[in-house]
């Protein structure tokens, strides 16, 4: 796969991603308002830990291995991304954990808006300093390179 291919294929997941946590979000204001609500938001978080789980397979298994063959620094960059990935792993299996228990409105609240904020972050991380179509570029010529 080209690195252009990649970065297509990461950037549309991030807006499906995107979209679970708009959805989220919402469902989350109107368990505040209605009690009721709170099965509806456990769904959508586990939809949406499923969908994330799927997400960071799915770079480590195309991503990765493109920002490794990248420039000098690529490997480098695929390691952090591989590190953040486990840390991410154990933080969904936190939130399954923490979602399956009987917690109040209020605190599955803070603790889902925190997390969609912090996901919100990674994306922009990823997509600032991974996915820039100057890093991930399908020519082999580095920027800056002398051939003479």
């Amino acid at each position: 796969m080209d690195p252009s291919q990649v970065r297509t294929r990461i950037m549309q997941d991030h807006d499906t991603l995107r979209e679970h946590l708009s959805e989220l979000e919402e469902a989350c204001l109107t368990m505040l308002s209605d009690r009721q609500h709170a099965v509806c938001v456990r769904q959508l978080a586990g939809k949406l830990l499923q969908a994330l789980t799927q997400h960071t397979e799915l770079e480590d298994a195309i991503l990765a291995p493109a920002l490794a063959e990248i420039d000098a620094w690529g490997a480098v960059r695929a390691d952090q991304l591989l590190t953040h990935h486990q840390s991410q792993r154990g933080r969904i299996h936190e939130l399954t954990s923490l979602y399956a228990t009987q917690l109040d409105a209020e605190d599955v609240s803070r603790i889902t808006h925190s997390f969609i904020a912090e996901l919100r972050a990674d994306m922009e991380h990823e997509e600032r300093d991974l996915l820039h179509p100057d890093l991930l570029r399908d020519d082999l010529t580095v920027v800056g390179s002398n051939s003479g």
